[in-house]
């Protein structure tokens, strides 16, 4: 997912325990044929669970971490999910249940646009996004310097990384999603958006969601418990 207004600042970062392994796909793509939907609603009546592991590879201040973790929660949780997060280290062992938000020091790699806000793999063995707060802060228009952002400046950035982390979960659970013309799924999400203007989240996208959540939900318990092999 691109902002609709493009970062001048360079950076390439480059990360060796969560780096991509092959070429990583942007949230402007859309989505492929061979991702299909799965063939049939869950069951029951409770709201799949979506288990987070945050790493904060950028040095996020506790007040932002707070404020991005509740506006990609309340987010989550209106989409008809339940969510946990918890911080996590690079050296620590990966749970399969989990979805991995790696918070970036940089900007965007070689291998994506410089004005790319996050990124998924959607092919990849482990279910992760990473998130790029420098080129989120400069679609918003703040200082490179985050000490000089006010605490209004902050509070936008905490909304603007918390959008930008569900859009990315979004298009992980439901790989078969393309793009909508405006809100959360925008392709180019706009600065208005990113700012906290308010979301109308469909019908259509509750019900896409909450089927692919609970596929993956079923999924990686069955990983966990070893009766399914991981990727």
């Amino acid at each position: 997912m691109r902002s609709s207004r493009r970062c001048s600042v360079v950076f390439v970062a480059s990360v060796a325990c969560v780096a991509p392994t092959r070429t990583a796909r942007a949230l402007d793509l859309s989505g492929e044929a061979e991702y299909g939907a799965p063939a049939a609603a869950p069951s029951g009546d409770e709201a799949p669970l979506v288990r987070l592991s945050l790493i904060d590879l950028h040095g996020l201040t506790p007040d932002v971490t707070a404020g991005a973790s509740a506006e990609a929660v309340g987010l989550l949780d209106r989409l008809g999910a339940r969510i946990e997060v918890r911080s996590k280290r690079p050296s620590e062992a990966h749970d399969p249940r989990d979805v991995l938000v790696v918070v970036m020091p940089g900007d965007p790699g070689p291998l994506l646009e410089r004005s790319v806000l996050g990124a998924i793999q959607r092919d990849a063995p482990t279910r992760a996004l990473w998130v790029f707060p420098r080129t989120i802060a400069a679609a918003l228009g703040l200082a490179v310097d985050p000490a000089a952002w006010t605490a209004v400046g902050r509070a936008r950035f905490a909304t603007a990384l918390g959008r930008v982390v569900a859009h990315e979960i979004v298009h992980l659970t439901c790989p078969w999603r393309d793009h909508d013309p405006s809100g959360l799924m925008a392709a180019r999400m706009s600065r208005a958006t990113l700012r906290g203007d308010a979301l109308d989240l469909e019908d259509e996208l509750r019900r896409d969601f909450v089927l692919g959540a609970s596929a993956q939900a079923g999924r990686s318990v069955r990983v966990a418990r070893g009766r399914e092999p991981h990727p």
